[in-house]
């Protein structure tokens, strides 16, 4: 009889194995870094509201979580489940300025502060304890939707940056 040579499994699935293996790799470790999420956290007491800002977010490609008492704020940014807060204190929630010093204590994500008070004082009290951006009420969508693609092309170039010193 003629015997036809056998290649062993092992052989055969080993190349696709280490492929596979250093797929995981790459996207576990390095691929992590490349992609921003683009998850914006709202911080709004009246759901109505929220619900708006969620709902004109996501139509421009962000996902979003809505916080409408302002207690999973410190969880969700210690966490770094967010990469963007938007942060209104104005409704009788907890004391934003209290969110904001939380928040500041243990991440450098950025923050959006809405306020219905326009006045300088009150915008370099908010900057000066953290806020990366202020915005006066009543506002545009429009305006809102571009500090949060300013913000994440900051994200974005700090996050380039990172990885360049990294490598070095």
């Amino acid at each position: 009889r003629d015997m036809k040579r056998c290649i062993p499994l092992y052989l055969m699935i080993a190349p696709f194995m280490i492929l596979f293996v250093v797929f995981v790799v790459f996207v576990v470790f390095w691929g992590r870094n490349l992609k921003m999420r683009n998850c914006v956290l709202v911080v709004e007491r009246d759901p109505s509201v929220s619900r708006f800002m969620q709902l004109k977010l996501e139509e421009e490609g962000f996902s979003c979580l809505v916080d409408n008492i302002g207690d999973s704020v410190v969880d969700l940014a210690g966490q770094r489940q967010v990469d963007i807060i938007v942060l209104d204190p104005d409704d009788p929630m907890e004391d934003g300025d209290k969110i904001l010093e939380n928040v500041r204590e243990i991440s450098t994500i950025p923050i959006i502060y809405l306020s219905s008070d326009g006045s300088v004082d009150r915008k370099v009290e908010v900057l000066n304890a953290g806020a990366d951006d202020y915005l006066t009420k009543p506002f545009s969508v429009e305006e809102l939707l571009a500090r949060l693609r300013v913000t994440q092309r900051r994200l974005s170039a700090l996050q380039i940056g990172s990885m360049n010193t990294d490598a070095v």
